[in-house]
């Protein structure tokens, strides 16, 4: 896997980067629970963050985006983590 994968990320980062964080969280209680389609969109959901599910989950393990909290079957982001890692992918650009 190597690093490569961040070289396309990176290039998404830079797309998010004229998003304000203050924009994309303004209705998201920061003690929200988010499911994965909130985060990376799907079912006509706007992304918070526009990559693909490979580069997600490539993202979690690299240690550069929080792991899943799981309840029963289900994964979980709590949104107060996600905007956090958010923040600091798009410092990292």
């Amino acid at each position: 896997m190597g690093g490569n994968f961040f070289v396309g990320a990176s290039e998404v980062f830079n797309l998010f980067e004229g998003l304000s964080m203050q924009h994309q969280t303004a209705h998201t209680d920061p003690r929200a629970l988010l499911r994965k389609s909130q985060i990376i969109g799907g079912a006509g959901q706007q992304p918070l963050l526009p990559i693909k599910n490979t580069t997600f989950y490539a993202l979690i393990q690299a240690g550069k985006f929080p792991a899943p909290k799981k309840i029963g079957r289900s994964s979980f982001w709590p949104a107060a983590e996600v905007f956090a890692a958010i923040e600091k992918l798009t410092a990292e650009g």
